[in-house]
């Protein structure tokens, strides 16, 4: 069912980026490039409390983008990883819903910072949980 939601997401943004181009709008074809999952620890008051876990794709503008991006990829996951420690430390909680909008914007910030051609992160699967 979770890579069906994947696969629904990725469709979904891949017939709204042909419907651009069908519609005369936009002659570009939206990219995705996946991202080896991530979990982090979600520390409280000097211990481990829970582990933040996050699927990520990265949105790039075309193929060429694309294949720059899939280089850059050990470098792009390891300032998403940061993001999400630094977002897991200071925001996450094992007993509260995650504020996704702040993460998706921590971690488009992070990784438009190593590489221009990641135009967004796209979160297609967060939980926080108790260890």
């Amino acid at each position: 069912m979770r890579k069906g939601v994947f696969a629904a997401a990725v469709l979904a943004a891949g017939v709204i980026a042909t419907g651009a181009h069908a519609s005369g709008e936009s002659s570009t074809t939206t990219q995705f490039v996946q991202m080896d999952e991530i979990s982090v620890p979600i520390v409280d008051s000097n211990r481990v409390d829970g582990a933040l876990h996050l699927k990520l794709v990265i949105d790039v503008a075309d193929p060429t983008a694309a294949e720059r991006v899939r280089q850059a990829l050990p470098a792009l996951r390891e300032a998403a990883l940061g993001a999400a420690l630094d977002f897991a430390r200071i925001q996450a909680s094992a007993y509260a819903p995650v504020d996704v909008a702040s993460l998706d914007t921590t971690l488009t910030s992070a990784v438009t910072a190593v590489d221009k051609a990641a135009s967004r992160v796209l979160i297609v699967e967060v939980s926080a949980r108790r260890s």
